[in-house]
């Protein structure tokens, strides 16, 4: 399946955009359910290759002839793959290939149709009787029983089919090669037999026998081979995609709705992917109500409506698409239009791990990781963990490496730890990269390189890590591994402040309070302490205190004070290492007043913090 893109967090990232690679080729679409809101009317936009074009490609794109390549350039002069046709076409001329005469123009020339038609030639479909004579045959049904798509809306009434992964491969091919020899134009054994190829990752097979059964009038053939390309050539998947969508078969709506939604392979457009998840939700498709939910939850392409989008993930679940437990776990765990919910989260987690996603069983490890909605185990979490990991989920590998690098659970190994996170990391995992930076910049498990760690935080940085941001920030301000350089530093920490890094914002207070990097400005400085205090951040009470306390363009005697107090309140014992001297006496003669009303302090209120002072500010620090 596609890729699905990243989103605000880390669970998130794995909690159903489509399915992502998560999806069984070809989900079932099962019992009707109430239609959501209506959407603006489905429209195909006009930039798109067209399906004729995709299929006489197909159909000459390996041949050794000249004159094929010059009859796909004849008719589409300017299609997308003209210029690779004249490559080809001129390369076997070089070779002296004999080029045969052209043939007539009635048989060279494929018509154009209209996109709201299945372009695909088909053959013609044979009568009811003929049709139900041939499912009868019981090499046909020896191949249906074998390899049997669920969803397939030809399939004999009765026959379940099977699950993509369930194929049992050598007895499919048998079972199915042998119906396909006694009835060799029967659609749905082709496309079986296309099925069993694929499930068998033999590919060429697979297109071959999938081609055929597209030809001969099977909508699904064509989700199929979009699946065969989607990692190849996204481009030519959507086209396959529209042309089963355009058949009216809602897998290819789906599919071509997650293309649009994302942007691969064809220009991203979410209004129109909407649109397409809506038009498969009306033939009941689950997953149709899944593309749907995302939207929604996201707010792209249609108005957020975080609770509509949990119904509608219920009612996906409620048809047996057991991918959508991910995405309404989630919304369980952090509250998404339903009330927030661990345990319910851990169950939703649970019942797509048992259903086989690795997306769900990740999230379930970070559960148990956690200790949330579940008694915190780390047994468990990092053998769910290491499933996933197994099973190539970027976000099981650095959590594994996280477990090594501080013991949890496991024997502390900093080589383990910095062996799984290289993994996710060369796998372009963002937080992984972060994360393997920082080992190497401290010489964790691996031999110490600030240069080489700083690439890591650079991979990261780029894609958006705001932790890998602060710590580019820091490499500036120190000179380390880069040549020191206050401002480059302070774009840093702005970058990272502005994705909402707590810390990233407190630094940036200092910088703008000092001057350091960037212009002077105190009020700037306090409004990024303030940010950062608001996200959570108490180190900066005793900053915010700091600077209304030493900055004449804010001085505030009371300010100052409260603010260390609440920073004393807080854990912070920053103000009673502080020097008499270096006390603002205004400011001290506060803090003594406040102290006496709270009745800590019995001294002088004269402004000079001494033992009796601090021994009174000492009692506000929380008692372990």
């Amino acid at each position: 399946m596609l890729t699905t893109v990243a989103v605000t967090s880390a669970l998130a990232q794995a909690s159903g955009q489509k399915g992502g690679s998560e999806v069984t080729k070809g989900g079932g679409e099962i019992a009707p359910a109430p239609a959501p809101q209506p959407v603006a009317p489905l429209e195909t936009p006009a930039e798109e290759m067209s399906g004729m074009e995709l299929v006489l490609w197909m159909q000459v794109r390996e041949s050794d002839e000249p004159a094929d390549f010059q009859r796909y350039l004849d008719t589409y002069p300017t299609g997308t793959f003209a210029n690779l046709a004249r490559i080809r076409r001129d390369a076997l001329a070089a070779a002296g290939e004999p080029e045969p005469a052209p043939k007539p123009a009635s048989e060279t020339v494929v018509e154009q149709a209209p996109k709201s038609v299945p372009v695909v030639p088909a053959a013609p479909a044979p009568s009811d009787a003929a049709a139900d004579e041939m499912d009868l045959h019981p090499l046909i049904r020896a191949c249906d029983l074998a390899a049997g798509h669920p969803g397939d809306p030809t399939k004999p009434a009765g026959l379940s089919g099977k699950e993509f992964d369930e194929i049992d491969t050598g007895a499919a091919v048998k079972a199915c090669m042998a119906a396909h020899e006694a009835q060799p134009d029967h659609a749905r054994t082709t496309y079986n037999l296309g099925r069993t190829y694929a499930a068998a990752n033999a590919d060429r097979l697979a297109e071959r026998f999938y081609l055929d059964a597209a030809a001969a009038g099977h909508a699904q053939a064509n989700v199929g081979l979009g699946y065969l390309y989607e990692d190849t050539s996204p481009a030519e998947a959507m086209a396959y995609y529209r042309l089963a969508s355009d058949a009216g078969h809602p897998s290819g709506m789906v599919e071509l709705g997650w293309g649009y939604y994302i942007g691969e392979g064809v220009s991203q457009d979410a209004e129109h992917a909407v649109r397409l998840f809506q038009k498969a939700y009306d033939l009941n498709s689950a997953r149709g109500a899944h593309g749907l939910a995302i939207a929604l939850r996201d707010g792209k392409g249609i108005a957020k409506d975080e609770a509509r989008a949990a119904v509608l993930l219920e009612q996906a679940i409620a048809q047996g698409y057991a991918y959508s437990n991910i995405a309404l776990g989630y919304s369980y765990e952090v509250g998404l239009g339903i009330p927030k919910d661990l345990e319910k989260a851990v169950a939703h987690y649970q019942a797509a791990t048992d259903a086989g996603y690795n997306g769900g069983r990740t999230n379930l490890c970070v559960m148990y990781y956690n200790g949330l909605g579940v008694a915190q185990d780390f047994e468990t979490a990092r053998e769910l963990c290491r499933v996933s990991a197994d099973a190539g989920q970027v976000r099981a590998m650095r959590l594994l490496g996280k477990m090594y690098e501080h013991g949890d659970g496991v024997a502390q190994s900093y080589e383990t730890a910095v062996a799984w996170y290289r993994k996710a990391a060369d796998l372009g995992y963002a937080d992984a990269q972060n994360s393997l930076g920082y080992m190497i910049d401290r010489g964790y498990g691996t031999t110490e390189d600030p240069i080489e760690a700083n690439r890591y935080f650079n991979l990261a940085a780029v894609q958006g890590n705001d932790y890998a941001m602060f710590n580019l920030a820091r490499a500036y301000a120190n000179g380390r591994g880069v040549p020191q350089d206050d401002g480059r530093a302070v774009g840093y920490y702005n970058q990272a402040a502005e994705l909402g890094h707590s810390t990233s914002m407190f630094h940036l207070g200092w910088a703008y309070l000092n001057g350091k990097g960037i212009a002077r400005d105190p009020v700037t400085a306090v409004g990024w302490f303030e940010k950062s205090l608001d996200a959570g951040n108490k180190d900066a009470l005793s900053s915010l205190g700091f600077a209304y306390e030493t900055a004449q363009e804010i001085y505030d005697p009371r300010k100052a004070a409260q603010y260390y107090l609440r920073a004393m309140q807080a854990g912070d014992d920053w103000p009673l290492g502080r020097a008499q001297r270096d006390w603002d006496r205004a400011t001290a003669k506060v803090v003594q007043t406040l102290l006496r009303q709270a009745g800590l302090y019995t001294g002088a209120i004269d402004g000079a913090i001494g033992r009796g002072s601090v021994d009174a500010m000492r009692q506000l620090l929380p008692q372990n």
